[in-house]
């Protein structure tokens, strides 16, 4: 296994912590998180004594949880939980509660319970806690276009050599590389799981730049109008090779291109509801 992805793994919370000295709240959460997900090494870990296996997750979970310790006690023991946050509670206890149906005792079904919380509940209950108003909202998705915006040369690259970043960095693939061949070249990862979550991500960031641009959240991202990343991340996503990526930058600019609120709802009202029918009629003729 190498011995850097090890490392980085180990000191990603310490290296996060010191960001706190440097930039503002926000922002060094972001770090934590966004920067987390987006750098760490994928399959990566190494059992500690008494403890929980310490992989990407865990890093990520646990920089996250001490970057919002040291910012302020203050706002996490303000939170009190709203019915909102029940699938996310029901999300975390999931393992715990199907641990005892499979028998396989209580000691899994914590073990399973932690993993949960680090992995979802912690950035959840960041989000809750210190992204809940518009101007923290404004900030959180200046940071994922921000993070966007920085993955471009790394998904040229990538489209130019194969995708190797993650190999030449860390010793090893994410997943086997016959299943980066697609449409006729590579579709990238970079540093993520698969192309398809890389896809996912730049349709995300593709929503946000034009977001940013029709609504003029934004003078200037790295000295430059927001209109050209409007345009530039939407063709880096076509040259991603990720067709759930091209399905959900569709289907966000269906959601929010209508100026109109109650014709908004009624679209982001329908795409909800499309996964669940889906399930139940798959459901019922089963």
């Amino acid at each position: 296994m190498n011995g850097f992805a090890q490392t980085i793994l180990i000191a990603w919370p310490i290296l996060c912590l010191a960001v706190c000295a440097l930039v503002p709240r926000q922002k060094a959460l972001l770090v934590a998180i966004l920067g987390g997900w987006l750098l760490l090494p994928q399959r990566v870990s190494f059992a500690i004594p008494g403890f929980l296996d310490y992989d990407r997750a865990m890093a990520i979970g646990l920089a996250g949880a001490a970057v919002a310790l040291v910012l302020g006690l203050g706002p996490l023991l303000r939170f009190r939980p709203r019915w909102i946050d029940l699938p996310m509670i029901i999300w975390c206890v999931s393992p715990f509660l199907s641990s005892l149906s499979n028998s396989l005792g209580i000691w899994e079904g914590l073990s399973g319970f932690a993993q949960q919380v680090v992995q979802y509940g912690v950035p959840y209950v960041i989000g809750r806690v210190f992204f809940s108003s518009p101007r923290s909202l404004r900030e959180l998705a200046r940071g994922v276009l921000v993070s966007a915006i920085l993955y471009i040369p790394l998904i040229l690259i990538e489209l130019r050599m194969s995708p190797q970043l993650h190999r030449w960095i860390y010793g090893e693939h994410q997943i086997k590389f016959h299943m980066v061949e697609r449409l006729g070249g590579y579709r990238p990862m970079v540093f993520l799981v698969h192309g398809i979550e890389l896809g996912t991500f730049i349709a995300i960031g593709s929503l946000l730049a034009i977001a940013f641009w029709r609504f003029d959240l934004a003078q200037r991202l790295f000295t430059l109008p927001p209109l050209v990343f409007a345009a530039v991340l939407p063709a880096v996503l076509i040259l991603c090779n990720a067709l759930n990526g091209y399905f959900a930058f569709v289907i966000g600019i269906g959601i929010s291109w209508p100026r109109r609120i109650k014709l908004a709802r009624a679209s982001l009202l329908i795409t909800v509801l499309i996964p669940i029918s889906y399930v139940g009629m798959s459901t019922i003729v089963d």
